[in-house]
């Protein structure tokens, strides 16, 4: 619970291994993020207050991660947006809003999930399965 606090950070953030912190507060990451390598993550809802990433927003390697509901009030990603390996993600329409309002500077790549949806499916609502 020491991460509740903290609702910036400047620089580049790496989230892995089994256990996530709670990051309840944070609304911005400077720099890239990269959630990669839980095995006990099932949902972002630690990053429900987030609203901008400055650099690349990879999520991948985490085998049990179904949602991304928590990334509902995400509105910019600065560089790439990179969602790829997560075997039980389903549920995709967390990041609709961002689509919807172009959010993303870079590239988006969606593949290798339980679920891989077209940029466009997921703005028309296709989101999930």
């Amino acid at each position: 619970n020491a991460f509740n606090s903290l609702n910036s950070i400047g620089e580049y953030l790496l989230i892995g291994q089994n256990d996530i912190p709670s990051f309840l507060n944070l609304q911005t990451v400077g720099g890239g993020l990269t959630i990669s390598g839980s095995n006990n993550l099932t949902t972002l809802d630690c990053l429900i207050n987030l609203v901008s990433v400055g650099g690349d927003l990879s999520i991948g390697g985490n085998p049990n991660l179904t949602s991304l509901e928590g990334l509902i009030n995400l509105t910019f990603v600065g560089g790439d947006l990179v969602i790829r390996i997560n075997q039980s993600l389903i549920d995709l329409c967390g990041i609709k809003n961002l689509l919807i309002i172009n959010g993303v500077v870079g590239n988006i790549f969606i593949d290798n999930n339980a679920f891989n949806p077209t940029v466009e499916d997921i703005i028309a609502g296709n989101c999930s399965q």
